[in-house]
């Protein structure tokens, strides 16, 4: 018996993580074109919403939830109380909490231990629900945690009754072996999973299709897979790749897609900055062509 495609939702990180991409910067009207846009192509959660915005931005921020009539906006908040009170004056859907695990990023980013941190992830979840928000919790740099340290982790989501999570692959070091056993990990409790991948080995979009086959319910994209370094997974090649797998239905198709990333084309276009990249003096990009250039010897 032919077994019936899962559905899966799509989550767009464009405005947050795609924003870190080097040279793009994005005026508050194209954001707000983009929201409409995904939101129209029926794309399940946006996450539009981090700290550090201008006052001009948080002011068109408050309009973003009322521009979405079917997604989700999410407000991206690391690991403390003033990011979660900041996004709550923003009324979004979503307060998401970032949760660095590994122990390499609790102990050079938040300098402390596992117990610490998770007694600051409780405040800020109980701080959101508190005040009527629905909640997400990301496991930041998930795919650097021994595997033997995973059990810890869960069972703390269990007792803070946390039932949207992203796993993170916020290094970009996942296969798609090892992602199929992170996402068949956590799949075994009762979490709503939201699978982020990074494309530093240029595996996201493959990964990201592991981890909606192993059960990863929502799957991050951004635009033309613009993000932080090498970027996520692209929206419309995500796209293209599960219509192939014949075992995914999702709302739109990768034409359909590929036409909205299309339509910003000018927009997302970095390629005047990365051309300045590799002729302005002193730029490391210029100092290793500088060093590479001419013939070359290669041992066989």
């Amino acid at each position: 018996m032919t077994q019936s495609p899962r559905q899966i939702g799509l989550v767009d990180t464009t405005l947050r993580d795609g924003h870190q991409a080097p040279g793009l910067v994005l005026s508050i009207e194209t954001r707000e074109r983009i929201i409409k846009a995904l939101d129209e192509a029926q794309v399940d959660r946006l996450e539009a919403l981090a700290p550090g915005f201008t006052p001009k931005e948080t002011a068109a921020a408050k309009r973003w939830t009322r521009l979405s009539q079917r997604a989700k906006i999410i407000a991206w908040n690391r690991l403390n109380l003033s990011d979660v009170e900041a996004s709550m004056a923003l009324k979004p859907h979503i307060i998401h909490v970032c949760f660095p695990c590994s122990k390499i990023q609790l102990r050079e980013k938040l300098n402390m231990d596992f117990d610490s941190a998770a007694k600051i992830l409780e405040k800020c979840l109980d701080l959101a629900r508190l005040n009527g928000f629905e909640v997400s919790v990301g496991l930041e740099d998930a795919s650097r945690v021994a595997f033997e340290n995973l059990t810890r982790i869960r069972t703390l989501l269990g007792y803070l009754q946390v039932e949207n999570l992203r796993i993170s692959d916020t290094c970009g070091v996942l296969t798609p072996t090892s992602t199929r056993r992170l996402v068949e990990y956590f799949n075994t409790g009762n979490f709503v999973i939201e699978f982020h991948a990074h494309d530093d080995l240029g595996l996201a979009e493959v990964n990201s299709l592991i981890a909606a086959l192993s059960g990863a319910q929502y799957i991050h994209t951004s635009l033309k897979g613009l993000g932080e370094r090498a970027g996520n997974a692209s929206f419309s090649g995500f796209i293209k790749l599960a219509e192939k797998s014949n075992q995914i239905a999702l709302k739109l198709t990768s034409a359909e897609a590929l036409a909205i990333e299309e339509s910003f084309a000018q927009e997302l276009d970095r390629s005047a900055f990365m051309e300045n990249l590799k002729t302005s003096p002193g730029s490391d990009i210029t100092d290793w062509i500088a060093q590479h250039s001419g013939p070359q010897r290669f041992d066989r």
